[in-house]
């Protein structure tokens, strides 16, 4: 129970801090443009806009979605899990699409760690998923 509790967490602070420096700059940042400004997301009138306002998006859902699953108390053994798997499925369709971005740019280092990123969040997933009677035992 404890390490559902600081997991759930992670996630929320993550999240939380990630959208606030978002939300405390230009809309558009000027990083944000000149890395896209040659992909096909530019392309598109709004495109960058859609693109960014979606991860912004993801970024306060996610933390939102864990919040509401502690005071549901979702952490606790036999209750289900609705919030806390919504926020690491959200997770997931964020390190996928930061995944995709960073490929898209050839950034292929940034790319390493999005996987790395997407492939623990399953792992915990997993882990809070597992019944805690069965996370004792062994």
């Amino acid at each position: 129970m404890f390490e559902r509790i600081l997991i759930v967490l992670l996630y929320i602070v993550l999240g939380s801090v990630a959208a606030f420096h978002k939300l405390n700059g230009a809309f558009i940042p000027k990083w944000f443009a000149e890395k896209f400004e040659t992909t096909f997301l530019n392309a598109f009138p709004g495109g960058l806009h859609l693109a960014f306002g979606i991860i912004i998006a993801l970024e306060i859902l996610i933390p939102l979605s864990f919040i509401i699953s502690l005071f549901r108390k979702e952490f606790q053994a036999n209750k289900p899990l609705s919030f806390t798997i919504l926020g690491f499925r959200m997770s997931l369709v964020l390190f996928l699409i930061l995944f995709f971005g960073s490929f898209l740019t050839q950034n292929y280092e940034n790319g390493a760690l999005d996987f790395i990123y997407f492939a623990t969040t399953i792992f915990l997933m997993r882990f809070v998923s597992t019944p805690v009677h069965r996370q004792i035992q062994g």
